[in-house]
């Protein structure tokens, strides 16, 4: 009798060994797999920034972080240094430059930087004085002051068009150059300075092309009183830059969709007030 019971018993005994090992097996490669991913979702994030965007990087940098990854603002003083840091891989993302800026910095130098999608603000163009309070009263021989890079300058230009303050040729390159410029009938007087430090000299000179944000930090002066702003400031979008392999990444979109929670986009309009323009 004994010996009838033995093989179903056997059976049995390693159908059970079977099923714990096959068991054990799975949590083994979940555990594995679920330490991969942690390990590949959080990561520690440089981010380029200048002084004039340090403010808004502060906060990308805290969304950055709510991701469960950790961040730091690595400050350079020029506005084209960030976006070659990027390119030669010594940070991973730069908040510091408008999109229009990016594409021809990449057409320059060979680059494959990449604006994260959605996109975060843009800043009114616009021309500013202390001296007048219209257009119409920049007089003869006034002395402007208008970025030097080529994005920029151009808007600069068009804008002057747009004012009846000169006349344009035809374009001979990408963009309007000063050396487009075919009438000037009150004889302006041009500086070429890096975009960051237009406004700086605002009381020294006649007007100046600025973002109204940068007018407000270097030039101290109330964003929102202006002699003319660019119209197309909206295709001038800000936001996060990486190079294109990053450009999906999961740190990257989750924190810019974080920026366009009501939460962040109440501290945004309470800390710049009229100086950006969030993008809906």
């Amino acid at each position: 009798m004994k010996k009838k019971f033995i093989k179903p018993i056997y059976f049995i005994l390693i159908t059970i060994v079977s099923l714990f090992l096959m068991s054990c097996s799975k949590e083994s490669d979940i555990s594995k797999e679920n330490g991969k991913a942690s390990e590949s979702q959080s990561k520690h994030i440089k981010i380029g920034c200048v002084p004039t965007t340090e403010a808004a990087t502060k906060l990308v940098k805290e969304a950055i972080e709510k991701g469960g990854n950790t961040a730091e603002l690595v400050m350079f003083d020029g506005n084209n240094i960030p976006a070659t840091a990027l390119k030669e891989g010594q940070i991973d993302a730069l908040f510091a430059n408008h999109l229009p800026w990016i594409e021809t910095f990449n057409k320059e130098n060979d680059a494959d930087l990449r604006m994260v999608e959605p996109y975060y603000y843009f800043s009114p163009y616009r021309i500013f004085s202390t001296k007048y309070k219209s257009i119409a009263e920049i007089p003869n021989d006034a002395m402007i002051i208008i970025p030097n890079d080529p994005a920029n300058q151009d808007r600069s230009l068009r804008m002057l068009v747009e004012t009846n303050l000169i006349k344009l040729g035809e374009k001979k390159g990408n963009f309007f150059t000063r050396l487009d410029i075919t009438e000037n009938p009150k004889n302006l007087k041009f500086t070429e300075v890096e975009i960051t430090n237009t406004a700086s000299s605002i009381r020294d000179v006649d007007a100046v092309f600025s973002m109204a944000f940068i007018a407000q930090q270097t030039g101290n002066i109330d964003p929102n009183i202006f002699l003319y702003e660019d119209p197309l400031s909206s295709n001038y979008p800000m936001g996060l830059v990486v190079k294109e392999k990053d450009v999906d990444a999961k740190w990257a979109v989750d924190a810019m969709k974080l920026l366009k929670t009501d939460e962040y986009k109440k501290k945004f309009n309470n800390q710049f007030k009229g100086a950006f323009t969030l993008i809906e």
